[in-house]
Protein backbone atom coordinates (compact mmCIF):
# COMPACT_ATOMS: atom_id res chain seq x y z
CA UNK A 1 0.00 0.00 0.00
CA UNK A 2 1.05 4.08 -0.72
CA UNK A 3 0.94 6.50 1.79
CA UNK A 4 2.73 10.00 1.86
CA UNK A 5 5.30 10.17 4.13
CA UNK A 6 4.27 13.55 5.17
CA UNK A 7 1.84 14.65 7.64
CA UNK A 8 -0.88 15.40 4.43
CA UNK A 9 -4.49 15.33 5.81
CA UNK A 10 -3.29 15.43 9.45
CA UNK A 11 -1.44 12.92 11.82
CA UNK A 12 -3.65 10.36 11.15
CA UNK A 13 -3.75 7.89 7.38
CA UNK A 14 -6.17 9.51 5.31
CA UNK A 15 -4.43 8.13 1.85
CA UNK A 16 -4.44 4.66 1.40
CA UNK A 17 -4.07 3.26 -1.76
CA UNK A 18 -3.55 -0.06 -3.14
CA UNK A 19 -0.23 -0.18 -4.92
CA UNK A 20 0.76 -4.06 -6.41
CA UNK A 21 0.10 -7.41 -4.95
CA UNK A 22 3.27 -9.09 -3.78
CA UNK A 23 2.93 -12.76 -4.68
CA UNK A 24 6.13 -14.14 -2.48
CA UNK A 25 5.98 -17.45 0.09
CA UNK A 26 7.81 -20.64 1.10
CA UNK A 27 7.43 -24.52 -0.09
CA UNK A 28 9.36 -27.08 2.19
CA UNK A 29 9.23 -30.59 0.66
CA UNK A 30 10.82 -34.11 1.01
CA UNK A 31 13.36 -35.12 -1.25
CA UNK A 32 11.40 -37.67 -3.10
CA UNK A 33 12.99 -39.30 -5.91
CA UNK A 34 10.88 -39.24 -8.71
CA UNK A 35 10.30 -35.56 -8.05
CA UNK A 36 14.11 -34.41 -7.13
CA UNK A 37 15.22 -33.74 -10.80
CA UNK A 38 11.91 -31.67 -11.53
CA UNK A 39 12.37 -29.07 -8.48
CA UNK A 40 16.17 -29.01 -8.73
CA UNK A 41 15.64 -27.84 -12.69
CA UNK A 42 13.14 -25.48 -11.13
CA UNK A 43 15.70 -23.96 -8.85
CA UNK A 44 18.41 -24.43 -10.67
CA UNK A 45 18.08 -24.98 -14.89
CA UNK A 46 18.92 -21.89 -16.90
CA UNK A 47 18.10 -20.77 -20.77
CA UNK A 48 20.02 -18.37 -21.86
CA UNK A 49 21.07 -17.28 -18.39
CA UNK A 50 17.19 -17.05 -16.99
CA UNK A 51 15.31 -19.46 -15.06
CA UNK A 52 11.82 -20.55 -15.95
CA UNK A 53 8.37 -19.57 -14.41
CA UNK A 54 6.01 -21.73 -12.89
CA UNK A 55 2.50 -21.66 -12.00
CA UNK A 56 1.55 -23.28 -8.55
CA UNK A 57 -2.05 -24.27 -7.88
CA UNK A 58 -3.64 -24.22 -4.04
CA UNK A 59 -6.07 -26.22 -2.93
CA UNK A 60 -8.32 -25.46 -0.01
CA UNK A 61 -12.52 -25.84 -0.27
CA UNK A 62 -13.38 -22.45 0.44
CA UNK A 63 -10.77 -20.72 -1.84
CA UNK A 64 -8.85 -22.68 -4.55
CA UNK A 65 -5.63 -19.96 -5.96
CA UNK A 66 -3.05 -19.98 -8.41
CA UNK A 67 0.33 -18.30 -8.51
CA UNK A 68 1.25 -17.00 -11.71
CA UNK A 69 5.10 -16.65 -13.17
CA UNK A 70 6.67 -17.96 -9.83
CA UNK A 71 10.17 -18.17 -10.12
CA UNK A 72 12.98 -19.81 -7.14
CA UNK A 73 14.56 -16.75 -5.15
CA UNK A 74 16.22 -19.00 -3.39
CA UNK A 75 16.60 -23.01 -2.47
CA UNK A 76 17.93 -24.88 0.07
CA UNK A 77 18.81 -28.61 0.07
CA UNK A 78 19.23 -29.60 3.49
CA UNK A 79 19.08 -32.39 6.54
CA UNK A 80 15.99 -32.61 8.62
CA UNK A 81 15.34 -35.59 11.03
CA UNK A 82 17.24 -37.88 8.56
CA UNK A 83 15.56 -36.95 5.46
CA UNK A 84 16.57 -35.10 2.86
CA UNK A 85 14.38 -32.16 2.15
CA UNK A 86 13.94 -28.94 -0.23
CA UNK A 87 13.21 -25.74 1.21
CA UNK A 88 12.28 -22.58 -1.38
CA UNK A 89 12.05 -19.50 -0.99
CA UNK A 90 9.21 -18.16 -3.90
CA UNK A 91 8.39 -15.15 -5.80
CA UNK A 92 5.48 -15.26 -8.21
CA UNK A 93 3.94 -12.18 -10.54
CA UNK A 94 0.31 -12.47 -9.80
CA UNK A 95 -2.37 -14.70 -7.59
CA UNK A 96 -5.46 -14.99 -8.61
CA UNK A 97 -8.96 -17.15 -7.36
CA UNK A 98 -8.96 -20.61 -9.12
CA UNK A 99 -12.50 -21.80 -9.25
CA UNK A 100 -12.32 -24.64 -11.44
CA UNK A 101 -9.53 -26.45 -8.97
CA UNK A 102 -10.23 -29.63 -7.43
CA UNK A 103 -8.92 -31.90 -4.58
CA UNK A 104 -9.01 -34.74 -7.06
CA UNK A 105 -6.65 -32.61 -9.41
CA UNK A 106 -3.64 -33.67 -7.01
CA UNK A 107 -1.70 -37.36 -6.80
CA UNK A 108 0.41 -39.08 -5.03
CA UNK A 109 0.20 -42.02 -7.00
CA UNK A 110 3.49 -43.15 -8.06
CA UNK A 111 5.98 -41.79 -5.27
CA UNK A 112 8.25 -43.94 -3.40
CA UNK A 113 7.45 -44.70 0.17
CA UNK A 114 10.24 -43.02 1.65
CA UNK A 115 12.25 -40.22 0.82
CA UNK A 116 16.13 -39.48 0.00
CA UNK A 117 17.92 -40.02 3.20
CA UNK A 118 21.07 -39.07 5.00
CA UNK A 119 21.51 -42.39 6.16
CA UNK A 120 21.84 -43.94 2.18
CA UNK A 121 24.20 -40.92 1.22
CA UNK A 122 27.98 -40.98 0.49
CA UNK A 123 29.73 -37.56 1.01
CA UNK A 124 32.87 -37.16 -0.15
CA UNK A 125 34.83 -34.27 0.90
CA UNK A 126 38.12 -33.13 -1.12
CA UNK A 127 38.06 -36.79 -2.47
CA UNK A 128 38.07 -38.05 0.93
CA UNK A 129 35.01 -40.64 2.17
CA UNK A 130 33.52 -38.54 5.33
CA UNK A 131 32.24 -40.75 7.66
CA UNK A 132 30.84 -38.24 10.85
CA UNK A 133 29.23 -35.76 8.36
CA UNK A 134 25.84 -34.99 10.60
CA UNK A 135 24.16 -32.62 8.50
CA UNK A 136 24.43 -30.66 5.61
CA UNK A 137 22.88 -27.40 3.74
CA UNK A 138 23.79 -26.62 0.08
CA UNK A 139 21.58 -22.90 -0.96
CA UNK A 140 21.69 -22.04 -4.06
CA UNK A 141 20.59 -18.12 -4.36
CA UNK A 142 19.52 -16.38 -7.69
CA UNK A 143 19.22 -12.80 -6.75
CA UNK A 144 16.12 -12.20 -8.45
CA UNK A 145 15.05 -8.87 -9.40
CA UNK A 146 11.48 -7.70 -9.69
CA UNK A 147 10.12 -4.88 -12.55
CA UNK A 148 7.91 -2.24 -12.20
CA UNK A 149 4.82 -2.22 -11.46
CA UNK A 150 2.58 -2.72 -14.30
CA UNK A 151 -1.56 -3.30 -13.86
CA UNK A 152 -0.62 -4.37 -9.70
CA UNK A 153 1.37 -7.12 -10.36
CA UNK A 154 4.90 -7.09 -11.08
CA UNK A 155 5.96 -6.74 -14.80
CA UNK A 156 8.82 -9.44 -15.02
CA UNK A 157 10.87 -11.32 -12.70
CA UNK A 158 14.66 -11.14 -13.47
CA UNK A 159 17.50 -13.76 -12.73
CA UNK A 160 20.41 -12.27 -11.24
CA UNK A 161 24.01 -14.39 -10.21
CA UNK A 162 23.78 -17.75 -8.52
CA UNK A 163 25.49 -17.67 -5.45
CA UNK A 164 26.25 -21.50 -3.88
CA UNK A 165 27.01 -21.81 -0.22
CA UNK A 166 27.92 -25.09 1.53
CA UNK A 167 27.54 -25.63 5.14
CA UNK A 168 28.78 -28.84 6.87
CA UNK A 169 28.46 -29.93 10.34
CA UNK A 170 30.97 -33.22 11.31
CA UNK A 171 33.19 -34.52 14.09
CA UNK A 172 36.42 -31.72 15.10
CA UNK A 173 38.44 -35.03 14.17
CA UNK A 174 41.06 -33.26 12.10
CA UNK A 175 42.37 -29.64 10.83
CA UNK A 176 41.89 -30.15 7.08
CA UNK A 177 38.67 -27.83 7.19
CA UNK A 178 41.29 -25.30 9.45
CA UNK A 179 44.35 -25.66 6.59
CA UNK A 180 41.23 -25.48 3.72
CA UNK A 181 40.24 -21.64 5.32
CA UNK A 182 43.65 -20.80 5.59
CA UNK A 183 45.24 -21.87 2.20
CA UNK A 184 41.78 -20.88 0.23
CA UNK A 185 42.60 -23.56 -2.27
CA UNK A 186 39.79 -25.37 -4.05
CA UNK A 187 37.82 -28.36 -2.93
CA UNK A 188 35.59 -31.01 -4.12
CA UNK A 189 32.10 -31.68 -2.14
CA UNK A 190 30.16 -34.54 -3.34
CA UNK A 191 27.06 -36.64 -2.03
CA UNK A 192 25.97 -39.96 -4.00
CA UNK A 193 22.05 -41.36 -1.81
CA UNK A 194 21.44 -44.24 -2.89
CA UNK A 195 17.41 -44.85 -2.36
CA UNK A 196 16.33 -48.66 -1.11
CA UNK A 197 14.21 -48.32 -4.11
CA UNK A 198 17.27 -48.58 -6.38
CA UNK A 199 17.05 -44.72 -7.42
CA UNK A 200 20.73 -42.97 -6.89
CA UNK A 201 20.79 -39.14 -6.83
CA UNK A 202 24.58 -37.70 -7.18
CA UNK A 203 25.12 -33.90 -6.37
CA UNK A 204 28.81 -32.26 -7.25
CA UNK A 205 30.27 -28.65 -6.23
CA UNK A 206 33.45 -29.05 -8.14
CA UNK A 207 35.70 -26.04 -6.55
CA UNK A 208 33.84 -25.33 -2.74
CA UNK A 209 36.42 -22.36 -0.95
CA UNK A 210 35.77 -22.48 2.45
CA UNK A 211 34.77 -19.21 4.69
CA UNK A 212 35.14 -20.46 7.85
CA UNK A 213 35.34 -23.28 10.31
CA UNK A 214 33.78 -22.98 13.38
CA UNK A 215 34.78 -25.13 16.61
CA UNK A 216 33.09 -26.00 19.72
CA UNK A 217 32.57 -28.13 22.55
CA UNK A 218 31.67 -27.67 25.94
CA UNK A 219 33.79 -29.81 28.21
CA UNK A 220 32.53 -33.81 28.41
CA UNK A 221 30.95 -33.35 24.71
CA UNK A 222 32.02 -34.39 21.42
CA UNK A 223 33.63 -31.07 19.81
CA UNK A 224 31.99 -30.50 16.46
CA UNK A 225 33.19 -28.46 13.23
CA UNK A 226 30.72 -26.04 11.31
CA UNK A 227 32.64 -25.15 7.57
CA UNK A 228 30.97 -22.75 5.72
CA UNK A 229 31.99 -22.60 1.91
CA UNK A 230 31.06 -20.77 -1.24
CA UNK A 231 30.98 -22.44 -4.62
CA UNK A 232 33.10 -21.38 -7.46
CA UNK A 233 32.94 -22.49 -10.95
CA UNK A 234 34.80 -25.97 -11.40
CA UNK A 235 36.96 -27.05 -14.60
CA UNK A 236 33.64 -27.68 -16.43
CA UNK A 237 32.16 -24.48 -15.96
CA UNK A 238 29.65 -25.78 -13.29
CA UNK A 239 29.16 -24.82 -9.56
CA UNK A 240 26.96 -27.02 -9.22
CA UNK A 241 25.82 -30.19 -10.76
CA UNK A 242 23.13 -33.13 -10.02
CA UNK A 243 21.93 -36.25 -11.74
CA UNK A 244 19.14 -38.15 -10.30
CA UNK A 245 18.83 -41.67 -11.98
CA UNK A 246 15.74 -43.41 -11.42
CA UNK A 247 15.63 -47.34 -11.20
CA UNK A 248 13.18 -49.51 -13.63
Amino acid sequence: YFFPETSFGGFRRTVLIPQRQDATGRLETCLWPELAEFLLDMALERTSGQLASYCFDYFTPADPRRVRGVMVERVALHTQGGELRLRFELMGAAEEANAGLEETDFSYAGLSLAPLRLQDATVTVAETQTYDVEQFTVTADNHLAAGPNRGGERAYIASGRRTVTLELRKLDNSDAFNDAVRTGDPFAFNVTVDHPGGHQLELQLPALRARRNAEAARPGELARAVLTADAATGPGGDDISYQMTLSD
